[in-house]
């Protein structure tokens, strides 16, 4: 039973299953293929500084991240264990006009998506007399970033755009990873394949935590693993053993009943068919709890699956507590050994990255070592 607290709910994140998942993927590798770590988005809204500890402890020296302030204040981060200008961090996102210098203040490794970026880059290092790392990305059918068949082309055509810039590393992402028998996996290494054939002796990386997973013939120098540290892989068919380092639990605050043919919530969208008993808990929309569940998502109390009724607002979301002994105070549990992750994220027609980056600030966080 949790005791009636002013938390919203407790947000435990077992740091020694992470860290035990980074090490399963990086002895699956082969020897020379590097295993990165995603920690865009707050480490998909878990926490940077204690999970990029755990995962540096235990060896890892690349990580990605999404733009450069999320860069920097990694930098700082890993700076107060040691002096890790050795540590890799590649930005995702690239650089803007704005922020150039800070790339060579902290020692982050833009990823460049377009001739634009490339361009801006190129002439704010030679007017500074840098010679930097970078990381080229190339768009090999997601249409989302890296540079197009025709900035290719321009590149090939004129080796000038890469003098003075030290390529560390070759990069795409595929679309439909997810999808194991996917025919666009292929088409899009093949691709990639082609590319990097114009630029020997760079290391590549075109895996991300599906890709990892579907087949080593994706992992070429580097994989850039993420959700799978997180939260298992519970949702893609592989031999590893990863597990969910998330547990997510709340507390009944107010028991109500009604009777049949009564409604719940706002909307009026749920009506009882029987006497039914309700369970308020303290977390809403608002909390990252998706206002897809109304109707639709599930908690357990002790043993007992129970349903969301009604809409989920803001700040509540009402529980169907009929069949169970529960009672004010009464720990209810949302995301845990029981509650798949991936399983939940279903039923609200949304995605594990999304519940778990949109975990909000009123849950108490408890990391267990």
């Amino acid at each position: 039973m949790l005791k009636e607290i002013d938390e919203n709910g407790i947000l435990e994140i077992d740091l020694s299953i992470i860290s035990n998942n980074f090490l399963t993927i990086k002895k699956a590798l082969k020897k020379k293929v590097i295993p990165a770590a995603v920690v865009k988005a707050n480490a998909y809204g878990l926490g940077m500084e204690p999970i990029c500890e755990i995962l540096y402890r235990n060896g890892c020296s690349v990580f990605f991240v999404a733009n450069m302030l999320e860069g920097k204040n990694l930098r700082i981060l890993l700076n107060k264990y040691k002096e890790t200008n050795d540590t890799k961090i590649f930005v995702l996102n690239g650089p803007t006009e704005k922020n150039l210098y800070t790339y060579i203040d902290y020692n982050l490794i833009p990823v460049l998506n377009s001739i634009y970026q490339l361009s801006k880059w190129k002439e704010y290092v030679s007017s500074n007399n840098y010679e930097t790392n970078v990381a080229i990305h190339f768009d090999s059918g997601m249409n989302r970033l890296g540079f197009n068949k025709k900035e290719i082309n321009q590149i090939k055509s004129n080796k000038d755009y890469l003098k003075k810039l030290n390529i560390s590393l070759l990069m795409s992402h595929l679309s439909s990873a997810e999808e194991k028998n996917n025919i666009e996996n292929y088409k899009q290494k093949e691709y990639f394949d082609k590319v990097i054939k114009y630029f020997p002796n760079c290391p590549a990386s075109l895996a991300n935590s599906a890709a990892t997973i579907l087949n080593p013939d994706f992992h070429y120098n580097m994989v850039r693993t993420g959700i799978i540290l997180y939260a298992g892989d519970n949702s893609l068919q592989n031999s590893l053993k990863l597990y969910n380092s998330i547990s997510l639990k709340t507390h009944i605050i107010h028991i109500n009943e009604i009777n049949i043919n009564q409604s719940v919530g706002y909307g009026k969208t749920f009506r009882a068919k029987r006497k039914t008993l309700l369970g308020t808990i303290p977390i809403g929309y608002a909390d990252g709890y998706p206002r897809n569940f109304s109707n639709a998502g599930f908690a357990y109390i002790s043993d007992v699956k129970v349903p969301v009724i009604g809409r989920v607002s803001m700040d509540l979301t009402i529980l169907d507590i009929t069949d169970t002994k529960a009672h004010i105070g009464s720990e209810v549990i949302l995301i845990g050994e029981r509650i798949n992750i991936d399983d939940i994220a279903s039923k609200g027609d949304t995605i594990s990255y999304e519940i778990l980056t949109r975990l909000g600030p009123r849950y108490r966080r408890i990391y267990k070592k």
